[in-house]
């Protein structure tokens, strides 16, 4: 792996979890870094041989310049999310997916959900006319996360700059660009959903207070760099502009997604949450993550068409045996999803990187990926715009 960034920790980190992954004794691996360090790393990347990639994640900031830059060269690109935080970037994205049509290379956005078999239950059933006869009529996300984690009684320590806006990108900017894709891909499956589906865009946010304890606690440092004074309450804490709601319709269905971020969890045991509500006039599909599923996410349907349901069962059975559908009451059903079929979030990196080097061998990236790529990146960007325009008019 050839490694073109600015020294400093996130490269030090990077290529020490690289060694532990070398070192580890189930299953070792043997990735060899060939690394280039400096501030002009970017202008030291070669062309691209043929089939090359370039791989993106980290800092927002500059991630649809890397891109454009990547392709400009001649590269493939597989970039995490989020590949725009503002109405600039987005520029930046549509010109960077103009050029790789023209040299026939690949821009493909890190959609790990698509794997999550929740998820992939959910686009089933939407698809059952008998359950959801006009499709959808309304989509409701309410996401909650939290800056401070632990893990095994060690903090997950956060970058320095993770609690500013313009590098790591605002809350209505980042986790949305999942549900957004998720949204399209269930709904409109193999569709090109353009802007101009896009109506009745509204969208506000507002920030979570962030005192130098918690900063420190989270980070590791021991004061706010320079860079966050701008966010200063003057009150001795920054504002971090991480929770907000994104309201639009889309082919005849309304979405609303809310997304907040609190410190850390008011009570020991528990953890983010995750409520998505689907509905038609006949049907409500909810995938839940809260204290009454001990935090694990689980699907219902409400219906009192239990025939339709276990057909589309039924229909899957090829694919996931043992699937069921379990009486929650008054016309609600768990599906039953066996532990085997439930895979880490790991396994679905994999699964995306697999099928973005099946696009890269041959397939190119279908047109409806491309436009609903660009759609989703111009919700979440002009969705920042409006929620600035009016957090400041209020």
């Amino acid at each position: 792996v050839k490694v073109y960034a600015p020294r400093g920790p996130e490269l030090d980190s990077y290529l020490e979890t690289v060694e532990s992954f070398n070192t580890r004794e189930d299953s070792p691996t043997s990735w060899v870094e060939d690394v280039y360090a400096g501030d002009d790393f970017l202008e030291k990347l070669p062309e691209a041989g043929e089939g090359g990639f370039v791989i993106l994640s980290g800092n927002n900031r500059d991630k649809a310049r890397y891109i454009i830059e990547a392709v400009r060269k001649g590269y493939n690109v597989l970039s995490d999310k989020p590949m725009a935080i503002t109405s600039q970037d987005y520029a930046v994205l549509e010109e960077a997916y103009s050029e790789a049509a023209g040299k026939g290379t690949v821009v493909y956005d890190l959609m790990t959900e698509r794997y999550e078999i929740l998820n992939v239950l959910a686009k089933e059933f939407l698809s059952d006319r008998r359950l959801f006869p006009t499709g959808a009529d309304t989509v409701d996300i309410m996401d909650v996360h939290h800056f401070y984690k632990e893990v095994l009684g060690k903090p997950t320590l956060r970058p320095a700059w993770y609690y500013d806006v313009k590098q790591q990108g605002e809350g209505i900017a980042d986790v949305t660009t999942h549900f957004i894709d998720l949204i399209f891909w269930e709904l409109f499956p193999g569709e090109a959903v353009g802007t101009e589906s896009i109506e009745n865009l509204e969208a506000s946010h507002y920030p979570t207070v962030i005192s130098p304890g918690q900063y420190g606690m989270s980070t590791g440092e021991t004061a706010f760099p320079d860079y966050l004074e701008e966010y200063a309450d003057g009150a001795g804490n920054i504002e971090v502009m991480a929770n907000g709601d994104i309201g639009f319709d889309v082919n005849g269905t309304h979405v609303h997604i809310g997304v907040r971020w609190d410190f850390m969890p008011e009570h020991e045991g528990i953890s983010d949450s995750f409520c998505q509500r689907i509905r038609s006039e006949k049907t409500e599909l909810r995938i839940l993550q809260d204290a009454q599923t001990g935090y694990r996410r689980e699907l219902f349907i409400s219906t009192a068409d239990r025939e339709a349901l276990q057909d589309v069962l039924s229909g899957l059975s090829d694919r996931f045996p043992e699937l069921s559908a379990e009486d929650a009451g008054e016309s609600c059903f768990r599906i039953v999803v066996p532990s085997e079929y439930r895979s880490s979030h790991e396994d679905h990196f994999s699964k995306v990187a697999r099928r973005f080097i099946s696009l890269v061998n041959g397939e190119g990236l279908p047109e409806w990926e491309r436009t609903n790529t660009l759609t989703k990146y111009y919700i979440t960007t002009e969705a920042v715009r409006t929620a600035e325009r009016n957090y400041h008019g209020k």
